[in-house]
């Protein structure tokens, strides 16, 4: 149906009911879009505190509920409050508090750094017990000037002057340092839970806006029960959160032109651009929203309407633009090094916006010629055919290229080579490191969805262009186009290491959930069809696109990631006192230096091992009395000159990576520290192996 016409006032906006039973029904069907706009004002104030150093939670509390008070009214138009709709708010509501106790028991211990919810979780332990993320090297600026072999950087941390920078955007470290304020390390590792219940709750909010009741709840129950929903939710990636902001955005978007309330697409804008801030292709979803209004703006005529998509135009880029380019900032200030190594990315992200943020202005200004729209739109249905059929062919071509194209996108010098073969010999593959696996994206794809879900999609996404098109409802093309700009880089190229489950992580913030929408589009309309036998059809395909992920799981959803890490992080930290500490490194994946620095608060330097008495007494000289940690106790030379028992023997649990489908399970394996204390002569004094758990640590003592 075309948008519905409201005055831009705020009693118009709101369906007020004066009973008291009315407002309740009414607060109980607002509730899933009141949790996404809360999370996004937490955002939205977070991200400039920790960018000016200030994150406190003497400033942090009081300005949130200042900003909550004052935006209150600021909401996407609500959903008509009957009782259908309650009854659908409180069962997703149930579902999000559902799914996060589930989940919880498997909360991850990512406190090493292997992959990056290592260095998220430790600068968010970090940020729950300082103002600024920058970690300062204090005594081991020292030693690194004195000992050349020394050093503090690793694949994650990149030093500046004489402080660390952990890499990527700041925001999901500050989420997880305000869960820290008021739970400590268990509340930050559980964190992202809490964010991955907001992102099911937005996708709900978007899916009603599309989807009757009860087909609204069939992309919220789906994608909770996908592995790489739980997966990348209770460990601390920053995918859940780029959900959460960019289909609350596309919710903000539907209402706003509905009512037609210029500040409900500058919070739109704002809403999808706030992707940027926790990750840095944030971008993509903002390079469509943009389009999708130029588009708008361009196929629209008369001067008031011209004047009013002008307007929509303006405060969407203006919210995208404030959003992303504070992203930006953030990682200029507080992760340059991590810039510097993407910017030939990042560069051809902001010059596609830039590009259709000049196009669209050029749409949306008064010198855009109206006799060739006018013309255009009397055809508007050949358009549209024309472009659903466009967008099913692609679909096709993206599933097919199994059969014809084997994709070759890794650099031989890039480290994931080795990776890839390791992987390809343990499956029984063949070796064939550069292989990037890009033409099975859909198939992978169809590994946690299921193909009644992909093939369901591709006929809403062409059900929903004609419809776009036909009917010329933006509210339909700004869903279309933000699902469509990263979902289509994406899928031609995944741009990342092919393992499962790692690899999804390109497809969760957006084109997961644009597909489960997408497909409960497909079924409601064959619902409605009114064609024979299509109800029950359509029935068990939505309970099947609901429930398929359960036939995914395997036994990797009962192991938790890095289990055993933090007793052994706690166990290390209790040996080495106040420091200064000297990490041996073996070379390996997983890094623990920066787990000392920020858990065990205590100043720290890493060196590649094996190191020799020399090396060790010109550390002495610098630091004098130092502890040294180590995962090879061949690598340091003991006193005595025999090797010793270990401090600690952990159990260590982490999910198995796999090239040909779904984790197939879980796999474990014995971790040994060895602590000593470095002597003048150049050798170290083992500690001997800790009798017990010390227990629990605060953070960054």
């Amino acid at each position: 149906m075309p948008p519905r016409r409201s005055t831009p006032s705020w009693a118009a906006d709101s369906e007020v009911t004066t009973s008291p039973r009315g407002r309740v029904l009414a607060a109980v069907v607002a509730a899933p879009d009141r949790v996404v706009l809360l999370f996004f004002w937490t955002c939205l104030l977070v991200s400039p505190v920790v960018l000016v150093g200030a994150f406190r939670p003497a400033v942090v509390v009081p300005a949130l509920v200042a900003v909550l008070v004052a935006t209150w009214r600021l909401a996407p138009r609500p959903v008509a409050a009957t009782r259908t709709s309650a009854l659908g708010a409180v069962a997703a509501l149930a579902v999000a508090a559902a799914w996060l106790a589930a989940n919880a028991p498997y909360a991850s211990e990512y406190v090493v750094v292997a992959r990056d919810p290592g260095f998220l979780t430790l600068e968010g332990v970090w940020l729950s017990q300082h103002p600024a993320p920058d970690i300062p090297l204090g005594r081991a600026a020292d030693l690194i000037a004195a000992v050349p072999a020394v050093g503090t950087e690793t694949e994650a941390y990149v030093r500046s002057g004489d402080v660390m920078h952990a890499q990527g955007a700041k925001l999901v470290p500050a989420l997880l340092g305000l869960a820290g304020w008021v739970g400590g390390t268990g509340a930050i590792l559980a964190a992202n839970l809490v964010v991955g219940a907001v992102a099911l709750l937005a996708v709900y909010g978007l899916a009603r806006r599309l989807l009757a009741a009860p087909w609204a709840l069939v992309p919220m129950v789906a994608l909770g029960l996908t592995l790489p929903m739980m997966a990348f939710s209770r460990a601390a990636y920053s995918e859940p959160t780029a959900l959460a902001l960019v289909l609350g955005g596309l919710t903000m978007a539907w209402s706003a032109f509905e009512t037609r309330v210029w500040w409900r697409h500058l919070l739109a804008g704002a809403l999808v651009g706030a992707g940027a801030l926790a990750r840095i292709d944030g971008a993509g979803p903002a390079i469509g929203l943009v389009t999708a209004y130029g588009v708008v703006a361009a196929a629209t005529v008369g001067a008031e309407r011209r004047h009013q998509a002008r307007t929509a135009l303006s405060a969407a880029a203006a919210g995208t633009w404030a959003t992303v380019a504070l992203g930006y900032v953030d990682l200029r200030w507080h992760s340059p090094g991590y810039l510097r190594d993407h910017s030939a990315e990042l560069h051809l992200l902001i010059l596609a916006l830039v590009a259709v943020t000049l196009l669209a202005a050029l749409a949306a200004s008064p010198w855009w010629p109206a006799a060739p729209t006018r013309r255009l739109l009397r055809r508007r249905h050949t358009w549209a055919v024309g472009v659903a059929a466009a967008a099913v062919t692609a679909c096709a071509l993206l599933a097919s290229r199994p059969l014809w194209l084997v994709s070759r996108g890794i650099d031989p010098e890039h480290p994931a080579t080795a990776f890839v073969a390791r992987l390809q010999e343990a499956g029984g593959l063949p070796v064939d490191p550069t292989r990037s696996y890009d033409e099975m994206t859909v198939t992978w794809l169809s590994w946690y969805l299921g193909w009644i879900a992909v093939a369901a999609a591709a006929a809403g996404l062409g059900w929903a262009a004609y419809r776009a098109v036909r009917r010329r409802d933006p509210r339909l093309l700004v869903v279309l186009a933000v699902v469509a700009a990263p979902s289509a880089l994406y899928l031609w190229r995944a741009s990342i290491t092919p393992d499962q489950v790692w690899a999804m992580r390109r497809f969760l913030p957006v084109t997961i959930p644009g597909v489960l929408v997408l497909a409960g589009v497909a079924l409601q309309a064959l619902w409605r069809s009114g064609e024979r036998g299509a109800r029950p059809v359509a029935a068990l395909a939505g309970v099947l696109v609901a429930i398929w992920p359960l036939a995914t799981w395997t036994p990797v959803l009962g192991v938790v990631e890095q289990g055993g890490r933090l007793e052994e992080a706690r166990t290390v930290c209790a040996a080495v006192g106040q420091g200064p500490v000297l990490y041996v490194h073996d070379g390996a994946d997983q890094d623990f230096f920066a787990t000392i620095r920020v858990l065990c608060g205590v100043e720290t330097a890493r060196v590649v091992g094996p190191v020799t008495p020399d090396l060790l007494r010109q550390v002495h000289e610098v630091w004098g009395d130092a502890d040294v940690v180590t995962f090879e106790e061949e690598d340091v030379p003991w006193t005595g000159g025999t090797d010793p028992d270990p401090l600690l023997a952990s159990d260590v649990t982490w999910w198995r990576g796999s090239l040909t489908g779904v984790p197939p399970g879980g796999a474990g394996g014995v971790s040994k520290v060895w602590v000593g204390r470095l002597a003048a002569d150049g050798t170290v004094t083992p500690l001997p192996p800790a009798s017990a758990s010390p227990g629990p640590a605060a953070p960054g003592r």
